[in-house]
């Protein structure tokens, strides 16, 4: 309730008043001559309250009625807000709680999907792995196969005439080996074949190569070895097979033929089917070969003149 509002009701009150009391004087009186006598009463009194009145305590009604009007208000608009605004809220926390359920949930699962993804993905890493070392790789001695000594000795040749180094490189054919294989078995020749690949893999040094180039044929390449070091790891190899040759042909023969044993019970004894190794050598600084094909062509036709020259023998080029 305002000022405005009160000016408004106020001449309805002063009107009504003084017609009140002559209808209840005059109850005889048709309605119109009251209507008539009642409305100069209202004049005049508006007329004295508007002049006669003072205005403090016109303003003081004012507020009077406006401080009644808001102390006795109905509570009803406010708690049935405040009700649906509860309501809201309970229904928005709701919805925060589901959310937050769902993103932990999707959390949850994409932490699962990615420990499964990095765990595949390890696997499916080891395979190319395996699938590179088995595509590089000679299956039966575990040494490089032709095909990747032919790549990496490429950087091998490069890298040395870049640093000015020298790069020996070794060929190594087994004597007679078609008559280990003819007579002995193939077993047993493939015993041959691991056991000088393993001396072969044992004589080098981190950052050299060795693979099987052949059947019966392994070819080393060391880098910063003069001729004369890789003459003395030639002897070496030579001696260390004709060492540990006959022993592992005896073993693999005693595995498959039991009564070898009787015809061969001196083990020591060197079978004369073993015969030894022919070694080949050519170097980077001594031979001064143009690329890696022909140092490896150099060594060959060393290791050709070492089976000329009567086998089990080192020649250098």
């Amino acid at each position: 309730m305002n000022a405005s509002f009160i000016t408004r009701v106020l001449p309805v009150i002063t009107f009504a008043t003084p017609a009140l009391i002559l209808i209840l004087l005059f109850p005889h009186l048709h309605w119109l001559w009251i209507a008539v006598a009642a409305a100069p009463i209202t004049l005049l009194i508006c007329w004295a309250l508007r002049h006669y009145l003072p205005r403090k305590t016109a303003k003081k009604l004012i507020r009077g009625v406006q401080d009644y009007s808001r102390n006795h208000r109905s509570e009803a608009p406010d708690n049935a807000c405040d009700t649906d605004i509860n309501q809201l809220t309970h229904e928005f926390n709701s919805i925060a709680e589901e959310i937050d359920s769902l993103r932990e949930r999707i959390e949850k699962i994409s932490a699962e999907a990615q420990k499964t993804v990095n765990h595949q993905t390890e696997a499916l890493n080891n395979v190319i792995r395996q699938l590179r070392r088995e595509a590089n790789a000679d299956s039966m001695t575990g040494l490089a196969n032709r095909r990747h000594f032919g790549q990496y000795s490429l950087h091998l040749f490069e890298e040395a005439h870049r640093r000015d180094k020298d790069l020996a490189c070794i060929m190594i054919d087994i004597d007679h080996f078609k008559i280990i294989n003819d007579q002995y078995g193939h077993a047993t020749g493939d015993a041959v074949i691991v056991l000088v690949g393993e001396l072969v893999k044992a004589s080098i040094r981190q950052g050299d190569l060795c693979a099987r180039y052949g059947g019966d044929e392994f070819v080393i390449l060391l880098q910063g070895c003069s001729s004369a070091q890789a003459q003395g790891i030639g002897e070496r190899l030579r001696r260390e097979f004709l060492e540990n040759a006959s022993q592992i042909v005896q073993d693999t023969l005693l595995q498959s033929k039991p009564g070898f044993a009787a015809l061969n019970s001196d083990k020591t004894s060197t079978l004369p089917c073993i015969k030894g190794l022919s070694v080949g050598i050519a170097t980077l600084k001594q031979n001064e070969p143009t690329s890696m094909e022909q140092l490896i062509r150099m060594a060959d036709m060393a290791l050709y003149h070492a089976k000329k020259s009567g086998r089990n023998c080192v020649v250098i080029s």
